[in-house]
């Protein structure tokens, strides 16, 4: 199992303090965690071929060929191998799952909050904030101005690692926007030759078993209801474009999206916790469900019709996560990557300390179903108490993760069209 980090493409690691995988490892699966280059290191582009972009998206495809070189070393199995991610990670697992360089080195995926098709996993037509455009900007704050690629590369190169990180950040700050270094089409390395969406479409993805999910208040957290009074209408739409406004697209593509968020989910509610609670599934349907449901869609419609593919929500709050979430109010749900103490659960560890009857009983079975499915492509093969049926675009099976976990219809099945047209919009090229 190799474990690719998430924090926007500009963040993080794959260090064992952060993702200790001892207790995963007993469960007869070798884990091997990566680090990829991040940021400006990782994603800068002119938006040609002299710097196509995508470097830390190579980084992850070359750690995978080490693992089919040299995994039998460490007791491993180079033909059973599955990715796994969780937001920024996710989302590059799943851009592997369609990517012609990443063909053969894995034969499983999974993916936690983030799928090649949500609209801040890669550059869209729409972004408002190129990444050619921040490389200009950063060139501006570090002397290098030259309007040639390859000299403008050349420059670069002369400038000190901790500069560039400097203008970085400054930047990102005047903007105040999120992810602006992201994954982008190009074809001269070839990791990404289309976006998502048209090579799914194409049937030009690599056919393998994938387990995704998000969790049941991903983006909660900007809602600001100290009170407990829910939200009115105003501060509806205004949370709703705080985000939106953050992964920056152009002004008439938001006015779009805001649009249809209106049409489907504020519709003419006046109650202030019946917003509040359609907000958040909004927030979390947009950035992560229905990206990750349409994604088990297409693979579906123009794949292996022997591929399965299981789709969960985790439902699951843990108390004192990071002594952070114990004051937090239940109606927020289960916040973003805090199903991750689950995933890496270890009792010696302060941070990730399991200390419940709920929490152990949790963290085992979603270890189990994890490695279960690593092991063999089934995640309730080994005499789990629930059966996980895959998800299919008829009947939409969905795995509650809970302290009693249950099998559902996915809630926003009804949806899933509304975001093909998110898609037909961040895809549309700008009037400007």
């Amino acid at each position: 199992m190799i474990f690719i980090h998430g924090g926007g493409f500009d963040s993080d690691s794959g260090s064992e303090y952060m993702y200790d995988s001892s207790t995963l490892c007993e469960r007869g699966v070798v884990v091997v965690t990566i680090n990829y280059r991040l940021g400006l290191f990782g994603f800068l582009s002119t938006g040609d071929d002299v710097m196509p972009g995508n470097y830390g998206m190579l980084d992850q495809v070359l750690a995978m060929e080490w693992v089919q070189k040299h995994i039998r070393v460490f007791g491993g199995d180079h033909n059973e191998v599955t990715i796994f991610g969780e937001s920024a990670g996710a989302a590059s697992v799943s851009l592997h799952t369609i990517s012609p360089l990443s063909k053969d080195l894995f034969k499983r995926a999974i993916m936690e909050s983030g799928a090649s098709l949500s609209a801040w996993a890669v550059e869209r037509p729409t972004t408002l904030i190129k990444i050619s455009s921040f490389a200009k900007m950063i060139g501006e704050k570090v002397n290098c101005t030259q309007s040639d690629s390859a000299e403008y590369l050349t420059c670069l190169r002369g400038v000190d690692a901790f500069s560039l990180v400097v203008a970085s950040e400054e930047i990102t700050k005047e903007l105040n926007v999120s992810m602006i270094a992201t994954p982008r089409v190009e074809t001269k390395f070839g990791f990404l030759p289309d976006y998502p969406e048209n090579l799914l479409d194409k049937g030009l993805f690599n056919k393998v078993d994938t387990l995704r999910g998000y969790n049941s208040g991903e983006y909660s957290f900007v809602i600001e209801d100290d009170e407990d009074n829910g939200v009115t209408r105003e501060e509806f739409i205004y949370f709703f474009l705080k985000i939106t406004e953050k992964y920056a697209f152009e002004n008439s593509t938001i006015e779009e999206l805001q649009n249809l968020v209106e049409d489907q989910y504020l519709k003419n509610e006046t109650n202030p916790l019946a917003l509040r609670t359609q907000l958040i599934r909004g927030l979390t349907d947009l950035l992560f469900a229905l990206s990750e449901a349409l994604e088990i869609d297409k693979m579906s419609a123009n794949g292996n019709p022997n591929s399965k593919h299981y789709l969960y929500q985790f439902n699951f709050i843990v108390d004192n996560l990071l002594e952070l979430t114990s004051y937090l109010p239940d109606w927020m749900g289960v916040l973003h990557s805090a199903e991750l103490p689950m995933v890496f659960v270890d009792d010696s560890s302060f941070n990730y300390a399991v200390s419940t009857h709920d929490q152990r009983a949790v963290g085992d079975l979603v270890q189990t179903m994890w490695t279960n499915f690593a092991k063999y492509g089934n995640p309730t093969e080994n005499g789990t108490a629930i059966q996980w049926a895959p998800y299919s675009p008829a009947n939409h099976e969905i795995l509650y993760i809970d302290v009693n976990s249950t099998m559902t219809s996915f809630p926003s099945a009804h949806v899933i069209p509304m975001f093909n047209r998110v898609l037909e919009i961040i895809d549309s090229k700008p009037t400007s």
